[in-house]
């Protein structure tokens, strides 16, 4: 641009000082000729002046045009080499430039001007086939990404649905264990109102064996009636035994309750472990409910190691009681032996009394832990539900990026085609 803005002899100025030259020799000579040789004409060929004019004038105008034909080739060689460089570059041949001329005018300034456009026409060219090289490579890497993307979606959505499958085990788990609850709470109340009677039965022989102790000085006289009380007490203490029998048998069931609660306390456990993140809570209070099933499991322990307890003292209550009434039958005269066995008749009826209210208590300390279990397995319940609406949400927004994944992967494979269609177009460039 510099250059151009520097012509120092345009080719107006050519023209313009071509055509004077022309001018000026034509009509030089031919002026020459009318007025200095018309004469020496006019006697060599015999015409006349105004022939001689006329031919003249002729002349003038065929060597005008001889001139003006060499000035043309002159001024239109640069411009034929331009037009075949132009013809190259629009078959897409941008390697050669074209040789700019010596002459400081418009040609210059245009070869200068071609050779720019040619210069930007290769580097756009560079440009645009290393463009479309990398977006190329940038839609292949985002058509693979893509493509991982979707099946990444595809697995979340697996895991998501075996977790809702996982959840609605344990929903059926929990409500499995809630039952089991119940039925521990109705067997807890049963063993509950079998040691009140137990209680009530023996609070009665104690009572019987008060009496009888307070009727020691009498005891020898009145031996045949300490002989029938005995036999009730012996009836009273078999019923005993028997009500001691029914709350072992229910223990047993407590029992084995509580193993078939910590066996489901295991599989909540392990269904919220394969939940992973959204298992978490399902994870705690498995274990809660696990330890709370060790600890009824210990409770039955120690239940029945009461009962039988005190089902062997109620036995060693029945032998003697049937010695005693032996003894009554047999010995009527040893009244301070009787007196002794009652009394430690009623100091076993006192630890019978006792191992009752240590059992009522285990009892009602299983009925608390099982409320705390029922209300923390409700708790997981409704968790459980919770997580289930979750999983649905998440899986509609992963069903939604699937069907993003997959528009992208088709805008993906359309600019790939676009860009291979540029690449093409750039390809029938050469530089």
């Amino acid at each position: 641009m510099e250059e151009q803005r520097k012509i120092k002899f345009s080719i107006q100025k050519k023209l313009v000082l071509g055509i004077t030259t022309v001018a000026f020799i034509t009509y030089s000579i031919s002026a020459f000729v009318i007025f200095v040789l018309s004469d020496y004409i006019n006697e060599i060929t015999n015409l006349s002046f105004k022939s001689i004019v006329l031919f003249i004038l002729m002349q003038g105008v065929f060597w005008c045009g001889v001139l003006g034909y060499v000035a043309a080739l002159y001024i239109t060689r640069p411009l034929k080499r331009i037009e075949e460089h132009v013809t190259l570059a629009a078959g897409g041949n941008l390697k050669y430039d074209l040789p700019v001329p010596k002459s400081n005018d418009e040609l210059r300034s245009l070869t200068i001007a071609f050779n720019q456009m040619l210069k930007n026409l290769r580097q756009a060219v560079q440009e645009i086939d290393s463009n479309s090289s990398v977006t190329n490579q940038t839609v292949d890497l985002i058509s693979k990404k893509t493509i991982e993307a979707n099946g990444s979606f595809k697995n979340v959505s697996n895991n998501i649905d075996k977790i809702d499958q996982g959840t609605q085990k344990t929903e059926a788990l929990i409500e499995t264990t809630v039952h089991t609850l119940n039925s521990l709470k109705e067997i807890a109340d049963i063993i509950e109102k079998r040691a009140n009677d137990t209680s009530s039965f023996t609070n009665k022989m104690h009572d019987t064996l008060k009496e009888t102790v307070g009727s020691v000085g009498t005891i020898v006289e009145g031996l045949h009636k300490v002989s029938n009380e005995s036999q009730l007490s012996v009836q009273s203490v078999m019923k005993l035994k028997n009500y001691a029998d029914e709350v072992n048998r229910v223990i047993t069931i407590v029992g084995d309750i509580s193993t078939q609660t910590n066996l489901l306390a295991l599989n909540a456990s392990i269904e919220a472990a394969r939940a992973g993140e959204l298992g978490k809570g399902f994870a705690v209070v498995a274990d809660e409910v696990r330890h709370l099933a060790d600890e009824s499991a210990e409770s039955v322990k120690e239940i029945s190691k009461y009962i039988r307890n005190m089902q062997t003292e109620v036995e060693e209550v029945v032998n003697r009681m049937i010695s005693l009434s032996q003894e009554t039958i047999n010995e009527s005269k040893n009244g301070k032996k009787a007196s002794n066995d009652i009394v430690q008749m009623e100091e076993v009826s006192v630890s019978i009394i006792e191992k009752i209210h240590e059992i009522s208590s285990l009892v009602n300390e299983q009925m608390r832990i099982i409320q705390k279990t029922a209300v923390q397995l409700n708790e997981v319940s409704q968790v459980a539900k919770e997580a289930a609406v979750s999983s649905d949400n998440v899986t509609d927004y992963i069903l939604h990026q699937s069907k993003l994944m997959e528009e992208i992967e088709s805008i993906s494979i359309q600019l790939t085609k676009e860009a291979d269609k540029m690449r093409g177009t750039v390809e029938k460039f050469t530089y």
